[in-house]
């Protein structure tokens, strides 16, 4: 379970059942949970289709240090909704959320067409001098990473608790991320389309929209 600042106000003993997970464990569900929903999505086939063409670093440069930025920003709201928002609040506001993201990952999957990688990036010229490609790579994954649902996720993990670790966690999911893009991103990208990452996306967000709502009926019992 994670922990809310605003628990702090009560005895260990007075709840039981809430008890704060090690940093490790929340760690671990940002970086999975980071990890499969950004697989495939438009950062990560930017990335890849750039590599074959760009100097390598310059790309995973860009990625990661735009990346990193939005995450810390969305971490650092997610904290301090933490202490604006009463718990309870925090936890129904989080499963809603999460449902409402799992609806639209599968919405998107079955009923929107999916352009190619191809023609998602037709409009972003390659180049080959280092400086360039990494404003270029950066500016347009914070150009529309801002409004994707991960950046959502994690702000929303934050709240949860451990807003650091949350964000370690989906920093170095980024890092693998980026690592995967830069050296097998051809050959992945071909294997996991933008409709099977978007499933995927579905069915994480909803296994976390039910545990956050079945945590906040555990919570209120505990009242």
């Amino acid at each position: 379970m994670y922990y809310h600042p605003q628990n702090n106000k009560m005895k260990l003993k007075d709840l039981p059942v809430i008890i704060a997970p090690a940093p490790l464990a929340v760690f671990l569900s940002s970086l999975l949970t980071i990890f499969l929903v950004k697989l495939g999505d438009s950062s990560y086939i930017l990335v890849s289709f750039l590599t074959p063409t760009s100097p390598k670093s310059a790309v995973f440069s860009g990625f990661f240090f735009t990346m990193t930025l939005i995450t810390v920003v969305a971490s650092f709201l997610g904290g301090l909704l933490a202490y604006l928002v009463p718990a309870l609040w925090i936890r129904a506001i989080s499963g809603i959320i999460f449902f409402i993201l799992s609806i639209a990952s599968f919405y998107q999957a079955f009923f929107i067409t999916v352009k190619s990688s191809e023609e998602q990036m037709e409009p972003f010229i390659s180049d080959q001098n280092w400086r360039k490609t990494f404003k270029k790579t950066g500016s347009r994954i914070f150009a529309t990473s801002w409004y994707e649902k991960p950046i959502l996720a994690v702000l929303m993990l934050s709240a949860l608790g451990y807003p650091f670790y949350v964000a370690l966690g989906a920093v170095a999911a980024y890092a693998a991320l980026g690592i995967l893009a830069v050296f097998i991103g051809g050959s992945l990208k071909d294997q996991v389309s933008v409709r099977l990452s978007q499933i995927l996306s579905g069915v994480i967000y909803l296994l976390w929209a039910i545990v956050v709502l079945i945590l906040g009926v555990i919570f209120i019992r505990t009242l």
